[in-house]
């Protein structure tokens, strides 16, 4: 699947953050990245239409965390991610 295809790929740019904050850490990171991916599969299951509404979110969202010298915005995009389930 294309989509988990570029989740992975922003993983591996995630995973070679060297910054951390107390509230949330590289280990962290890679727990949310794994229940973003799970979400997006599930929303993709549901309604495809708002798989790629989050996904698009998420991919203008990541890049802008990634700039951040701080985990935190990383957590936070993932947090949105993993908030669209519930929809």
């Amino acid at each position: 699947m294309k989509i988990e295809a570029l989740i992975t790929a922003i993983a591996v740019c995630v995973s070679s953050a060297a910054y951390a904050s107390d509230e949330c850490t590289s280990e962290l990171v890679d727990v949310k990245l794994e229940q973003a991916k799970e979400a997006i599969q599930i929303i993709g299951q549901n309604d495809p239409d708002l798989m790629f509404a989050v996904v698009s979110e998420f991919q203008e969202n990541i890049t802008v965390a990634q700039a951040s010298a701080e985990m935190a915005p990383l957590c936070e995009t993932y947090d949105a991610v993993i908030a669209a389930v519930e929809g």
